[in-house]
């Protein structure tokens, strides 16, 4: 992600990763494409350059403005 990070030019940062989760710090002007673009990669840009994955890649989004408890799931 981050070479998609930089191609695309996003002050949105993404500072950790825990298990399955990947988190973002995200501006808001920024906060659509950014989801589109982690989307796509992760659910279909992953598997085509790793044709060993066969199962279908999921991603969900969630967004909470100050803490985890204020989480809200979203889509795209």
């Amino acid at each position: 992600l981050v070479p998609l990070k930089r191609r695309e030019g996003w002050k949105t940062r993404m500072p950790g990763q825990i298990h399955d989760a990947i988190f973002f710090d995200a501006h808001r002007d920024e906060r659509a494409r950014v989801m589109e673009a982690v989307t796509e990669e992760m659910t279909v840009g992953v598997r085509r350059r790793n044709r060993w994955v066969v199962v279908p890649l999921e991603f969900e989004w969630e967004c909470g403005e100050k803490n985890w408890l204020e989480m809200e799931k979203l889509s795209l």
